[in-house]
């Protein structure tokens, strides 16, 4: 397994071009051909843009990790925010709607909110939407404890309502309008402890 150096940021701030170098660096020592590069850029800018529009100054912690011909940009932080904003996304949680998403980034950074909006060392399910939970993440990382989001179990739920034919296909459309949902095989968001963690989980292709 090989980890990139830990970089430390608030969401508000515009670290964008440092961590693009962290990890287009991670990348050469990697020595990624020129397609996997493009495509880890792309999910880092990605990344970046929904974590400028979290609630809040949030205090992140971003590396880059790739074992097995996979790469994860982990973004972590502390699960905890003022009483206000955590009532006011634990109640958002509970009813699973949110009027001010907008396309599937919008939907990605709800559900990181959510999940750090949750009291350190309580069961998951008692804060969260059941139909937001995962199950167990199996991941011989451990990453994390508990999977609460995946991006991969979104697009077969999406997948399956618009089987019914009854339902507009406005989920296809925010999935295939978005760079991140088009190359991330997924992108995971679970508790670890006492910290939530977002992974975007890429599969390098063949050099």
């Amino acid at each position: 397994m090989i980890k990139s150096r830990e970089i430390h940021l608030v969401s508000t701030g515009d670290d964008t071009t440092q961590v693009l170098a962290e990890a287009m660096e991670f990348g050469r020592i990697l020595n990624l051909s020129s397609t996997n590069l493009l495509k880890i850029r792309l999910l880092t800018e990605e990344t970046m843009s929904i974590l400028r529009t979290l609630t809040g100054e949030i205090n992140l912690d971003i590396t880059f990790v790739e074992k097995d011909g996979t790469v994860m940009l982990n973004v972590e932080t502390d699960t905890f925010m003022d009483a206000t904003k955590r009532a006011d996304l634990l109640s958002l949680s509970q009813s699973g709607v949110n009027s001010s998403a907008k396309g599937i980034l919008g939907r990605i950074r709800d559900a990181f909110e959510m999940a750090f909006a949750i009291p350190a060392g309580v069961d998951v399910s008692n804060y969260t939407n059941p139909a937001m939970m995962m199950g167990v993440m199996n991941q011989p990382e451990q990453v994390m404890d508990t999977l609460y989001w995946s991006l991969a179990a979104y697009k077969d739920n999406v997948e399956q309502e618009e089987e019914k034919a009854d339902l507009s296909p406005d989920g296809w459309d925010l999935l295939e309008k978005s760079i991140i949902s088009s190359i991330a095989d997924d992108v995971q968001i679970g508790i670890r402890g006492d910290h939530v963690v977002m992974a975007v989980i890429y599969k390098l292709k063949d050099q």
